[in-house]
């Protein structure tokens, strides 16, 4: 069952490290104010087009203080183990991670009759943890298909004080 958490930005650090504190690889998403309304009116997060290095998903992050650089209102907070409960994500942080993918092209188009291009888009149709810039222990995890809210830990409201005077 997901947490609804409401929070002060300054308390953030404390409340989340609390959180997740028993998880094993958290994973968070700060929502845009665009993202928010779009997961508030459908009561999932949607696949959107991201960079050509995740491809098109939903995109969740190991690094904390990137997600809340875009949180405007929202961070939700999940984990590997929750959005990949099939245990088919391509770890591409594992050397390898693409030999399942080469041998089905090299059957089907023969061995090397297809691009990097094309090897790439077919490990993009499943689910991916990639590395996209900054240190190497951060990673995005891509999710191909939608999250629903019981794929969530938390969905922690961020509350502005200023707005609460306004």
């Amino acid at each position: 069952m997901i947490q609804l958490i409401e929070a002060k930005r300054a308390d953030l650090p404390v409340i989340i490290q609390a959180l997740i504190k028993p998880i094993s690889e958290p994973l968070f998403r700060g929502l845009s104010e665009k993202a928010q309304q779009e997961y508030l009116r459908e009561q999932q997060l949607l696949p959107k087009e991201g960079s050509l290095s995740v491809g098109r998903g939903v995109f969740f992050t190991s690094d904390l203080h990137y997600a809340l650089s875009f949180a405007r209102e929202r961070l939700l907070v999940s984990s590997k183990k929750l959005l990949d409960a099939q245990s088919r994500c391509i770890d591409t942080r594992i050397s390898g991670y693409e030999q399942e993918i080469k041998s089905r092209l090299d059957q089907q188009k023969g061995a090397g009759n297809y691009s990097g291009f094309e090897l790439w888009a077919e490990i993009q149709k499943q689910d991916t943890i990639t590395f996209e810039g900054g240190p190497a222990e951060h990673f995005v995890y891509a999710r191909r298909m939608p999250v629903n809210k019981e794929e969530l830990i938390a969905e922690i409201v961020i509350i502005d004080e200023l707005k609460k005077f306004a």
